[in-house]
């Protein structure tokens, strides 16, 4: 498994709001991981098929209501907690906020909840450490 960054897990409002539940960041401004830094590790995996598992190193409770339409509120997991994030076709974007989206695309064609949102809600406002290998 390769590091490719620490921060506050989170995703853009579309990925609710549309159901594709595909993408995730980093947040966290001094205490995360660098932009450049999450870039650079994320690279070699860039297009490729990856499995993306998040260890958990700091909890807090989640505000956000959690997905109404699909009865998902955020939990709390435990520190050093780790759990597969999605297994899928990395791309790697700009976000807004300066941020990067870690979009990640199942491959069997599905158009919706490509990462699991009891996974997402789960790792929300978490304090995590993210790694990919290659698949």
């Amino acid at each position: 498994m390769t590091f490719i960054g620490r921060g506050k897990f989170g995703w853009e409002r579309a990925e609710r709001v549309s159901n594709r539940y595909g993408s995730f960041s980093l947040y966290g401004g001094g205490k995360a991981t660098p932009l450049s830094e999450q870039r650079r590790n994320a690279e070699p995996f860039d297009t490729k098929m990856v499995r993306v598992v998040a260890r958990v190193e700091a909890t807090r409770q989640s505000h956000h209501i959690g997905d109404l339409f699909l009865g998902i509120s955020p939990s709390t997991p435990k520190v050093g907690e780790e759990m597969e994030v999605a297994v899928g076709t990395l791309y790697v974007e700009d976000g807004p906020d300066q941020t990067l989206n870690f979009v990640i695309e199942p491959n069997d064609g599905r158009e919706e909840l490509w990462i699991d949102p009891k996974v997402l809600y789960r790792l929300h406002d978490q304090t995590v450490i993210v790694f990919m290998e290659l698949r």
